[in-house]
């Protein structure tokens, strides 16, 4: 079964035994890095409130500098 048919869990597990070749790790942790930030991208589209208010805090530590330092 190819690297990229196989769930997270078994990666994650292959990844732990360290059964796979260097070469067969490196994209077995680049496919689960891509699936993690796919996974937080599907969910700040269902709750953009969130992302409001990241972009919010981010607008303001810029603008107001000072208050970010304290």
């Amino acid at each position: 079964m190819a690297i990229l048919d196989r769930s997270d869990a078994e990666l994650k597990a292959m990844l732990a035994a360290g059964v796979l070749g260097e070469r067969r790790t490196e994209v077995a942790q680049a496919v689960l890095k891509r699936r993690r930030l796919e996974r937080l991208q599907d969910w700040l589209s269902r709750h953009s409130w969130v992302a409001a208010l990241f972009a919010a805090v981010g607008i303001s530590a810029f603008l107001f500098p000072k208050l970010a330092q304290k």
